[in-house]
């Protein structure tokens, strides 16, 4: 005796649910004999609509995880080459910021070194720090330059018999191959118009 699996129709359409019927014939089918190719089609059949239909969906997709976790971890990594280069800039833009600092602060200190010289005019360097430097004149100068007298200057509010001095001084500052140049002009006075007084 054979079994010949038979699908139950009254219930849901699940391939595993298959009915087994017996037929006293072992070539017989639900109508009458099966000749051998049509019962070897038969238990073909029903050996395949007994696999379930989750494992075929699962064969279909195989290698699908794969591909999904390389694009995950390629993008992981362009995340991650991304942060790294953001946070290797913004080092360097704060380190130029502190050299760029500290060498606005050298150039004020050699503008005060050169206000206390007046009315000496001639040039002058110093150190601050091991490489923090300053000097008299401007940036593009390959040297300190002495600062300049520009001269008498009349000031608003005061008797024409008193003038002021005029000068001008001009300071760098270098930190670390950052540049800096700060220049101001000093009214000096009043002194007695005509006199010779410089101090």
């Amino acid at each position: 005796m054979e079994i010949y699996p038979v699908r139950n129709f009254t219930k849901s359409l699940n391939p595993v649910e298959i009915i087994p019927k017996c037929y006293p014939n072992a070539a017989a089918g639900p109508r009458g004999p099966l000749s051998e190719p049509e019962a070897l089609l038969s238990r073909r059949l029903a050996r395949r609509e007994q696999r379930p239909i989750i494992s075929n969906g699962v064969n279909n997709q195989r290698g699908v995880a794969l591909v999904i976790a390389l694009i995950m971890l390629i993008v992981l990594t362009l995340i991650g080459l991304s942060s790294i280069g953001t946070s290797i800039f913004e080092t360097k833009i704060s380190g130029n910021e502190r050299f760029s600092s500290s060498a606005f602060y050298a150039a004020e200190g050699g503008l005060e070194d050169g206000i206390n010289r007046i009315p000496d005019l001639t040039a002058y360097s110093g150190n601050i720090g091991p490489d923090v430097t300053y000097r008299s004149g401007r940036i593009t100068d390959s040297s300190a330059q002495p600062s300049k007298n520009l001269g008498l200057a009349l000031k608003p509010g005061y008797d024409p018999t008193w003038e002021f001095r005029r000068f001008q001084v001009c300071a760098t500052g270098e930190s670390f191959g950052a540049r800096k140049e700060i220049e101001v002009q000093i009214l000096l006075g009043p002194y007695p118009a005509g006199t010779s007084y410089n101090n």
